[in-house]
């Protein structure tokens, strides 16, 4: 092969891997719907959950990827608590969970056809935001924040065994707030952001289930 046809082939590999490596359109939502959280479980196990009409007490839309890349529209009947879904998690294409504006977990475990309560922060926190370990799917964590109050802690919950039980636990005593950011890599690590007084960003962590959180970003 002389060095003409060698330069051909290299920018021929290099146009196809960079077409290749664009984003493509995987999903249109309906115009009068907004999506506010997605959740990976695998690459071909997506969920999300958003509202239908805008924002406000309306109904709230769920949304699945299933394998082979095929996107299901599962909008979720009115519920006994009609607020604002917030954030979802997830830990097969069977079992999820999503949060509100009200501070109400929700839980399905056939698909995304029907929803229950499983937890409840109380009327004046809204959950933000939900997080299952990737590597052990019986650790999750749930963190909530006080809507407009300027002397409570924000809450976090967190699970052992897959969801079934939710153990609540306030560990700072600070008038912090919580972040919609958070991460979990086992039952005992979880990161989230959070923000004291002076609204400040910050990062708390536990290395050991929650017994004591500590600031890594001050």
């Amino acid at each position: 092969m002389n060095k003409f046809k060698k330069v051909i082939l290299i920018i021929i590999i290099l146009i196809s891997s960079r077409l290749n490596s664009q984003w493509q359109l995987n999903y249109t939502m309906n115009m009068s719907e907004s999506l506010n959280s997605l959740y990976t479980v695998d690459t071909f196990s997506v969920w999300g959950i958003g509202i239908k009409n805008g924002y406000g007490s309306d109904t709230s839309i769920c949304y699945k990827m299933v394998p082979p890349g095929i996107w299901k529209r599962l909008p979720i009947p009115r519920l006994e608590d009609d607020e604002e879904a917030t954030c979802i998690a997830a830990t097969d294409t069977a079992n999820a969970w999503f949060g509100n504006l009200n501070g109400k977990i929700y839980h399905t475990s056939d698909g995304g056809y029907n929803w229950t309560i499983v937890y409840d922060f109380g009327w004046h926190w809204y959950v933000r935001d939900i997080q299952f370990s990737r590597t052990n799917k019986l650790a999750g964590y749930a963190n909530s924040q006080p809507i407009n109050e300027t002397n409570a802690p924000f809450k976090i919950i967190k699970t052992t065994n897959g969801g079934l039980n939710w153990i609540d636990y306030t560990p700072v005593t600070s008038t912090w707030g919580c972040g919609a950011v958070a991460c979990v890599t086992d039952q005992d690590h979880y990161w989230t952001s959070i923000y004291e007084d002076n609204h400040v960003p910050k990062i708390l962590f536990t290395t050991n289930s929650g017994t004591k959180l500590a600031k890594v970003i001050d």
